[in-house]
Formats: C-alpha cells, structure tokens, sequence
C-alpha cells in the first residue's frame, strides 16, 4: 500500500540516525581497546600518568646538586653605566617643553666646578701650547753606582756590567721652565675665534706630567742622525708609562694633577741612582766649574781650619794686649801716687810735680772727646769669624742635601707662578765615546681632555696630555770613552838610543780614573798596569740578594769623619753618618763593618790599546827665539790607519788634565776626609810672659817711663 504524502528522506532519516549513533557507540567502544592510554605534560613533556613523577625528580636532582656545589654559576650583575646617565642628566635640559625662551647663553660647568660664560661647544677654543725650556745645557758624568740599585730595578740591571763595579757614565741635561708663561698661554684670548680655555677648566688643575728629551748622534761625517726619544729612567717615577691605564675618562683627570703635584720634584727632577764611588752628582748648571762636590767640600773645610787657627792667634794677641795695657795703666798710677824725688846729680821729680804726661794725654785735653780707633786685630777678627760662619753654613748644606732640598721645596713658587721653574732628565743610555745633542720639552695635562667640542676639535680632547714645544738643541757633549791613553813625552833617534816615547794611559773603575805609566819604542803596543787602593772590597751579590744587610756598628773616635771605609769603596753607604751631619757634637758616628758580605777587589788592572807605535820624529823649528823643540809619534791603531800624536797637545787639553785630577783623587778613595779643627787642640803660648810667642818686633817697647827718677850721676 502507498503511504501517500511522505517522501523518501522522511521514510528514512530515522534509520539513518540511528545508524550513525549506533556505529558512533561502536567507535568509541572500540577505542577503548585499541587507541592509546591517557598523557599529561610536565616540564613542556607528555608523559603517561604513571611516569608523571620522572621529570620532576629530575629537576629537584638538578637544583639539588646546584645548591650543594662549591662554586656556583652566579648569575652576572646587571651594568649600570652611573657616569653616562650622570652626564645625560647633566646635558639635557630640565624643562619638559621642547621650547624654552633662552634667558642667557649656555652656562658650561668646568671641572672643578665653576661656571664659566661662553658659547661652549658651539665656538672654538684655543688648544694648549706649552712653552718650550730654555737655557738647556749637558754635561757627563761618570761614577759606580750602588749594587742595591742593581738588586732592586731588574731594568738598571740590563744596563750595567754584569760584573762589579757597576760603572755608568750617563749624560744630565737641564733647563728653565717658564710657569708665568705656561699661565699666560692658559689665559690667551684670541681676537675673534678660537676663545680663551675656560677658567675652571685648569684653575688649580695644572701640573707637570713628564720631562721628555730627545737626541741625536753625531757620525762619523759630522752629520747629525735621526732624532729619538730617550727612554726614562728606569725606576723612576714615569707617569706617561701607564697613562692609558691610569687615565679613561674626564673624571679621572684630578687624580693625574694630584699625582703630578705630589711628586713635582720626582718628575720634573729625577734624582740619579745612589753613588757607591766617584763625585756627587750635581745638575749641569753646576758643574761647569770642574769641581766635584766632594773636592768643593775638602777645599771649604781647609779655609775653615785656617780661618780658626787665624781666629784662635788673633784671640791670643788680644787677650796679651789687653795685659799689657792694664799694666802699663797700673803703673803710671802708682807714679803719680809717690812722686818720691830723685838720688844726687839732676833731681827728679818732687812731691810737687807730676810726670809728664804720656802723649795721648797731652793730645785728650779737658773738654776734647779722645778719638775713637779701632783695634786692627778686632776688625781682623769680626772679618774671620763672618767667614767662619758663612762658610761653614755652606758646608753644612752640603753635608744635608735631603734638608737643604726640603727648604728649597718650602721656598719655591707654585707651578704657575714660578718664572724659573728648574728641570732635568738623565740619559744612561749614551754609549761611550759617542757624542749627542739634546733637547727638552714639558709635558703637562691637557685641560681640554673630555671636553665637549666642536666637530673640527674632537682631537683636541682625545689626548689627556699636552706636550710642548721642543727647546733649542744644547751643545755637542762627548760621553768619555771607557779607555784613553796620552802621549806626553817623545824623542827622536839619536845616540842614547832609538825613537822613545812615553805614555800615560787611563781606564775608568770603581768609579774614578785610573792611571797607567807606559815607555815605548818603535813596535811595541801601548799597555801598562795601574795598581789600585788597597781599600777598595767588591759586595757579595748572592748574599745582598738574599735579603742579607750591612751591619752596623759604632764608629771609635779615632774613625769618625772618615769619608768611607774600605767596605763600600769609598763612599758611604745609605743610613752611615758624617760627624759634620750630626745634631750634636757628641753623637757616635755609625759605620759598615765587614760582616762577610764584601771581598778585597782587585789591586791592579790592565791596560791595553791596539795600537802599535811605529816612529817619533821631530817638527820643523818654528823660527821664534825661545821657542822649545816639538816632536810627534806616529801609531798604527786596530784599523790599520796612520795616527799622529803631538806631546805637547795631549799634556796641554783639558781632557788629560781633568782624568789626571780625578785619578789623584781616585789614589786617596778609602782614606779619611779633611777634618776640622778643633781650638782648644791648637797649640797654646809658651813661657809665662805674655807676648812669648810672638815675634821680637811685635812685642810692646818698655821705654822705663813708667819707673822713678833715675839716681845722680
């Protein structure tokens, strides 16, 4: 039968659901057996349920193991650049609007803090130019230097002999700075641009960093080379030497000027290593006069003990004159107190009259004031103790260098204010016999350094220093070679025998020239032997480097103003005292006993030059009358070159005359200095006359005035 009115989706939708639902069921169901079991995530993994707990022991493990390390990994500290923020605050404005009205022009903030008016980085500004020394001289100096030097500065060492006695000859050069100058090249204002460096930014913040020297050598055509720096000192305070460590920013340019003010003199006058033989050294300046300190203070001190022996007779004369005059006076008074008369013959005087009176009593009449003459001996004597006291205060600096140059620091004058500003370097790396030219320049802050300015001067700020003008070139100096011999007598053949000459030849050791004799014919080579102080020890190394001191002991009386002991060349040592220094007469004098740290060194050393002489002849007369005979000795040297040498010339110059001084002074080095005299040792007049001891002709004439009259005849 036909179901009238429903259609075939109708009929059959029913079915089908159920179908789908049924099948849907069946799905599921089936699922349930063969799908996969339940997941869940831990730690960013999916896990099973029963293997939930896995990851988890794993992170606790970790985190355990962590906190019982020794040496954590720490986690780095955030950066926090306080300096730019500091300096981004300080540039930027305070107003929140982006448009303000400009009351003035920009207030720039110096460095130390005060304002200075200007158009800050919109105008440039004069750059620094440090003035250039002036006056610069050079001299050599030779002398051995102390073995402590050598044991603490492993840069010295490198320069020296690798053998006592450490021996260095250097070059000193000094000049004159001009501070007044370096002020006004800091205040100089410009017409128009650039403008003047602001004032807070170098008021109180100046200061010398460095004194460099440069030098060139002179070669064999008489051209100069290439121009080098020399290095400084080694040792020495060099505060160019870690500049870029020192120095990084702005912030940091006040404790350079501190640290260049605190050591002014370390860096502007570098002292030279410690002396164990050889003269003092002293600046250039003061050496032109060809006397070392040591033979200034020998001769000081002989003027003193002839001026007290002078001042202890004159003393002496006076006191016998003051005697005799008060004798002389108590005589004529008891003759006019008796005024007895005279024997037979020609009476003498009365009871009535009185003796003639003297001649200056006849000349003082009443109401007249006598003359006023003063004792040539006293003016003498007022005119020798001033040069007493002046000498020996001269003396007295000498012996105290440390104090006389704290005075001279309390006395000077501020960097900036000082027109004569003393400064000096040395140079010990000069070779010998090879001669140089020199010149300085002063090395200051730069006071524009971490500025803000414009574009065209960013180099301007880069560099925390300024360097100076160079200085002229001093004269050419000679550094003295290590060995010279002179040729100071010749003759030629005749019938005592063939050409002579005779030779003196010098060698520096333990810090003074040594001398060696030498008499030679045609083909010998120039050699001779100098024979050397025999209290002259050489310092055992091992032992000082060891940590091993010098001990110390009292010196007797008999030792004291010794001018060294054979223990140290010489010389003394660090820590030992002159009598002359002492605050008190009676201080003891320490000295270095040898407690095994030294050995004797050698009593002789050897010369040799490689040179052979080869013939002497005479030169022609010159034709005047009194004029003496001249020769000259000729010398083959290691080249193989023709050398000429006159006589005359090598005992005239003034090279063999200066080695000859030294080398005499180098015969007495070990023995005892000049001692001062002490008055009370001089010796005393004899006899108990007064006027004993001077002359017949200075002693007063007793004319028998002063007596009564004589008898009758």
């Amino acid at each position: 039968m036909k179901l009238k009115g429903i259609n075939p989706f109708e009929q059959y939708v029913d079915k089908a659901l159920f179908g789908i639902v049924g099948a849907s069921l069946l799905g599921v169901l089936a699922w349930q057996f063969v799908g996969p079991g339940n997941q869940i995530s831990v730690g960013g993994q999916t896990v099973d349920p029963d293997k939930a707990y896995g990851p988890v022991a794993t992170q606790a493990q970790a985190v355990l193991a962590k906190v019982g390390s020794a040496s954590p990994e720490l986690p780095a500290p955030p950066r926090a650049d306080v300096l730019k923020r500091f300096e981004d605050r300080l540039t930027k404005g305070v107003s929140p609007s982006k448009n303000i009205v400009a009351l003035s022009p920009k207030l720039s903030l110096g460095a130390g803090g005060v304002a200075d008016m200007g158009a800050g980085a919109e105008s440039p500004i004069a750059p620094l130019a440090v003035p250039a020394p002036t006056g610069v001289v050079a001299a050599t100096f030779a002398s051995a230097i102390d073995p402590m030097e050598v044991i603490s500065n492993d840069d010295l060492a490198k320069l020296l002999p690798k053998e006592q006695p450490f021996d260095k000859q250097a070059v000193s050069v000094e000049a004159v700075f001009d501070g007044t100058a370096l002020t006004k090249a800091l205040e100089l204002d410009p017409e128009g641009d650039p403008r003047s460096i602001p004032l807070g930014w170098w008021r109180g913040q100046m200061g010398v960093v460095a004194v460099e020297m440069e030098r060139e050598r002179q070669m064999s055509s008489g051209e100069w080379g290439e121009a080098t720096i020399v290095p400084p000192m080694p040792g020495r305070v060099s505060m160019l030497k870690d500049l870029d460590k020192a120095v990084k920013s702005k912030g940091d340019m006040p404790m350079l000027v501190a640290q260049a003010s605190a050591a002014q003199d370390l860096v502007m006058r570098p002292t030279y290593y410690n002396i164990i033989a050889g003269p003092e050294w002293t600046p250039p300046s003061e050496m032109s006069t060809g006397e070392t300190k040591t033979e200034k203070m020998d001769r000081i001190q002989r003027q003193i003990n002839d001026w007290v022996k002078e001042e202890a007779t004159l003393k002496r004369r006076l006191e016998q004159q003051g005697k005799q005059a008060t004798d002389r006076q108590s005589g004529r008074e008891e003759s006019r107190d008796e005024g007895h008369g005279g024997g037979g013959g020609r009476p003498g005087p009365g009871p009535g009259r009185s003796p003639t009176p003297p001649p200056d009593e006849r000349r003082n009449r009443p109401g007249q004031q006598p003359a006023v003459k003063k004792n040539p001996l006293e003016t003498r004597l007022e005119e020798v103790q001033g040069k007493i006291v002046k000498a020996q205060g001269e003396l007295d600096k000498m012996n105290q260098p440390e104090q006389a140059a704290n005075e001279d620091a309390a006395r000077r004058l501020p960097l900036l204010d000082d027109p004569k500003v003393r400064v000096w370097t040395h140079d010990i790396t000069a070779e010998p016999g090879a001669t140089y030219r020199y010149r300085l320049r002063v090395v200051t802050n730069n006071p524009l350094y971490g500025q803000k300015l414009i574009d065209a001067q960013k180099a301007d700020a880069d560099s925390p220093v300024s360097r100076g003008d160079w200085s002229e070139w001093t004269d050419p100096v000679t550094v003295e070679a290590k060995e010279y011999y002179f040729i100071t007598g010749a003759s030629p053949a005749d019938q005592l025998g063939g050409a002579r000459a005779s030779a003196e030849m010098y060698k520096f050791y333990y810090g003074f020239w040594r001398k060696g004799s030498a008499s030679i014919e045609p083909g010998d080579v120039l050699a001779a032997q100098a024979k050397l102080p025999e209290e002259l020890r050489l310092w055992d190394m091992e032992k000082l480097k060891a940590g091993a001191k010098p001990k110390i002991t009292q010196a007797t009386p008999d030792e004291r103003d010794g001018g060294g002991h054979g223990e140290e060349g010489g010389r003394r040592r660090r820590g030992e005292v002159n009598e002359r220094e002492q605050p008190t007469a009676n201080t003891e004098t320490p000295k270095l006993e040898d407690d095994g740290l030294s050995k004797p060194a050698a009593r002789t050393i050897d010369f040799m030059v490689n040179a052979m002489m080869l013939d002497t002849s005479a030169l022609p007369a010159s034709g005047e009358r009194g004029s003496k005979a001249r020769f000259r000795t000729f010398f083959r040297d290691q080249a193989g070159q023709i050398v000429v040498r006159y006589p005359d010339v090598d005992a005239a110059s003034d090279l063999y005359r200066r080695l000859a001084a030294n080398a005499k002074m180098g015969e007495n080095q070990g023995r005892p200095r000049v001692k001062a005299v002490n008055p009370q040792d001089l010796p005393q007049p004899t006899g108990n006359r007064p006027g004993a001891d001077e002359p017949a002709s200075r002693r007063p004439r007793d004319d028998g005035n002063d007596g009564a009259g004589g008898g009758g005849g």
